[in-house]
């Protein structure tokens, strides 16, 4: 499958990738480009996902915002999960990296909202490979939730939104 630029090779859980491409988000034509986006599991080191024998029966899965470099996405992903886990939850934590276009101050801005649109159906499906007897959540930080809009527009059932 070929990439767009922002879906470089990641070590967490789930992110969006798609066969299309997106650079310019507009056609010639002036048309919106409707990529193919699906979404894919990453292995961490090339380890398979276990969880844990204590795991609770629920999920939460965090969608970053705007503007996110790799490390940006891994440091928001793992301040998040160690504010939960500090917090008491012990459910399931799962990271959805969209490629959002990061640097550049304003000049991405709106490809990368055209873009958060597009990941919706991508989101919607990694929420649904969970385990299908979990409560599942959402918290998504900034234009993250324009992925989360978009994934509830294309049907993702959810229990809970942040």
């Amino acid at each position: 499958m070929a990439r767009d630029p922002g879906c470089e090779e990641d070590v967490s859980a789930g992110k969006g990738c798609s066969d299309g491409g997106f650079d310019p988000p507009y056609g010639s034509g002036g048309e919106p480009q409707t990529p193919n986006v699906a979404f894919e599991i990453i292995e961490f080191d090339g380890h398979a996902f276990d969880p844990p024998a204590d795991e609770e029966s629920k999920a939460l899965v965090f969608v970053h915002g705007w503007d996110m470099t790799m490390d940006d996405y891994h440091s928001f992903s793992e301040t998040m999960f160690k504010r939960l886990w500090h917090q008491g939850y012990r459910g399931r934590f799962c990271a959805f990296r969209w490629p959002t276009i990061s640097g550049g101050l304003m000049d991405h801005y709106n490809t990368s909202e055209h873009r958060a649109w597009k990941y919706g159906p991508a989101l919607a499906a990694y929420v649904a490979s969970q385990p299908g007897h979990y409560p599942k959540n959402i918290a998504a930080h900034s234009m993250g939730n324009i992925v989360a809009g978009a994934a509830l527009l294309s049907g993702m059932a959810i229990n809970n939104y942040a």
